[in-house]
């Protein structure tokens, strides 16, 4: 059996993502902190199996509205309702868009970390993802810019009150 010339290179492409993922999981390494300061669109995968120390907050989406005298609205948490617990276990479309908003926050997050000043950040897929999330969110037809946050909320604290990680620009609706 003889392979062709696009075979092959998607084998090798495949490959080399493989190792730069396998070598990227080990932090300490000098040549993972060169990878994933390079990694624009956030391809490079963290698997985190088993964490030493457990999380106690959780990751959530914010974002606020400008309208076009320049008023700001309080900031709101992105909404995705999830079914009741009862059918939850069974059918969860929900989870997905949890999924993804907790994956692409964590790849924003560590892209600013790594490089805060990069423009590039604002076209990675992470960011679009979040930005296209928010963008169409309901609001009140007054609108003409958002702004979106990552913050943190304690699950057990309701009453304290979110602790903001990163905050975009405004962006035209």
């Amino acid at each position: 059996m003889r392979a062709d010339a696009g075979s092959l290179i998607s084998a090798i492409g495949f490959g080399i993502w493989l190792l730069t993922t396998i070598a990227c999981q080990f932090t300490s390494l000098r040549l993972s902190n060169f990878l994933r300061r390079y990694d624009y669109c956030g391809v490079i995968p963290v698997w985190t199996f088993f964490a030493p120390n457990p999380a106690v907050q959780d990751f959530t989406l914010m974002f606020r509205d400008r309208d076009s005298s320049g008023e700001t609205t309080p900031w709101k948490q992105f909404a995705y309702l999830p079914p009741h617990p009862l059918v939850r276990w069974l059918w969860n479309p929900a989870k997905r868009r949890s999924k993804l908003i907790h994956d692409m926050a964590t790849v924003w997050l560590r892209s600013a970390i790594n490089d805060p000043l990069n423009p590039a950040i604002v076209l990675s897929i992470p960011y679009l993802s979040l930005l296209h999330q928010v963008s169409v969110a309901p609001r009140d037809g007054f609108a003409v810019a958002t702004q979106m946050a990552i913050a943190s909320v304690h699950s057990q604290q309701a009453d304290k009150p979110a602790e903001v990680f990163i905050v975009s620009q405004f962006h035209k609706l």
